[in-house]
């Protein structure tokens, strides 16, 4: 009996040995720290030093793989661990967390969106030389409830998660919100944003893809039947590209969602349709047009955009909307580079240019200067200093000077600083 069990052990070692020696991981980092200083010169005080929120931050993640088998540890300072993207993955077969094949939904914009059916977990099948992918996939809707028990107008209240014979305002019964009174018995209490899995549904997904001598073609079918088999889903896309000759490109597409109730027979469809034309006139010269139809809600555009180095010069124009003509340029002169744009938008008569310099003091200190104007009426003014440390660290100085009236809707930023110097220093990798 030893001599077996050291034989096994020994057996298990070794396959373990191998198994570790196929298994390959990837870990990767990122992170930094951001601490700022700003002083408001209008009103002579200050702010900080803060940590800054967005730039003070350390994650990582650790991409596993062993043979057709991979998947993505995430960790954040948030002390958060997700597990994701874990799937295995052959080439011919897949299955486990391998997302959607369809790929014909909204390709002209103004089209519908959100009318396929989103992917928690499938098995695929996938013939490379046909084109074609078979999959077998599940979906789960998930439904958010916020409550606001005491009637201050905010939702952000404690609720309870009850037994089902309880009706209490506020309260939850198997995820529902009911009103009465109180019930005798809950069995914990949670936070007032509760998230529940309300539906879960199933289905079948067929994606076929050729191309063609005149043209490219794709096509998803996809159906889904609730987890109460209540409703029938099913979508449908269509979508052809073509180049007849080298300077034009053209995009025609076609896409249906559908939810069927199985009792009444009611049907909520939706369907959209739309085209593209992409030309190149001459080199640097390019143009577009497009027209959509979102179930009855259309959408008309058209562009021309001409590059001639430096210069840039755009115009967009949106049916009943607006026509956006902008010009810009950017010359690199030795350690200095300048740049500028000019922007109009006609419906709305707003006027924007702005002209910049970056000037590189050294290999390690450069300076920023920048006045954007608006509609000739009001200045923004930034100039700045920063600084590079051998090391990675960055000091850094900014002024700022904004005489346009608060709140501003189209500040470039979003504090509430008109004139200010901010001081900070930062690391990141």
């Amino acid at each position: 009996m030893k001599a077996i069990f050291a034989v096994s052990a020994l057996a298990a070692a070794i396959s373990a040995q191998a198994i570790a020696a196929d298994t390959e991981a990837t870990t990767t980092y990122t992170g930094g720290v951001k601490v700022e200083f700003t002083h408001d010169l209008d009103a002579s005080q200050g702010d900080g030093p803060n940590i800054n929120g967005d730039d003070t931050k350390l994650e990582g993640s650790v991409s596993v793989a062993n043979g057709p088998f991979s998947g993505t540890l995430k960790f954040t300072d948030g002390d958060e661990v997700e597990v994701s993207d874990l799937k295995v993955d052959n080439g011919t077969l897949s299955f486990g967390d391998i997302g959607s094949i369809v790929t014909t939904e909204a390709p002209v914009d103004g089209m519908s969106e959100d009318t396929d059916y989103a992917v928690d977990a499938a098995f695929r099948y996938t013939n490379a030389d046909m084109g074609l992918k078979v999959q077998f996939e599940k979906g789960i809707t998930k439904t958010t409830y916020e409550f606001d028990v005491d009637g201050d107008g905010a939702a952000n209240d404690k609720v309870q998660i009850c037994s089902a014979d309880s009706t209490s305002a506020g309260y939850l019964v198997d995820g529902t919100a009911v009103s009465a009174t109180a019930p005798g018995s809950c069995d914990e209490e949670k936070e007032w944003e509760l998230e529940k899995t309300v539906n879960g549904s199933a289905g079948l997904a067929i994606a076929y893809m050729a191309d063609y001598d005149v043209a490219a073609v794709t096509a998803d079918l996809q159906y889904r039947v609730d987890a109460d088999y209540e409703a029938f889903k099913p979508y449908l896309g269509l979508k052809v590209t073509s180049s007849p000759v080298d300077m034009l490109s053209l995009t025609a597409a076609y896409t249906m969602g559908s939810s069927m109730a199985l009792a009444s027979g009611t049907d909520s469809a939706v369907s959209s349709y739309g085209v593209r034309a992409d030309v190149t006139a001459m080199e640097g010269v390019t143009a577009y047009a497009s027209y959509a139809d979102a179930d009855g809600d259309t959408k008309t555009q058209a562009g021309v955009k001409a590059v001639f180095a430096p210069v840039t010069a755009t115009v967009d124009w949106v049916a009943d909307d607006e026509i956006t003509a902008k010009v810009s340029a950017e010359q690199a002169m030795d350690a200095l580079t300048l740049s500028g744009y000019g922007q109009y938008k006609v419906e709305a008569a707003e006027f924007e240019a702005q002209a910049k310099a970056v000037y590189a003091i050294s290999d390690m200190t450069s300076a920023t200067a920048s006045v954007t104007s608006f509609n000739g009426d009001n200045l923004e003014v930034i100039a700045s200093v920063t600084h590079t440390t051998e090391d990675g660290i960055s000091l850094s100085a900014t002024f700022e000077s904004d005489d346009r009236p608060s709140p501003v809707s189209n500040a470039k930023d979003d504090d509430n600083y008109e004139n200010s110097i901010k001081l900070a220093a930062s690391y990141s990798f």
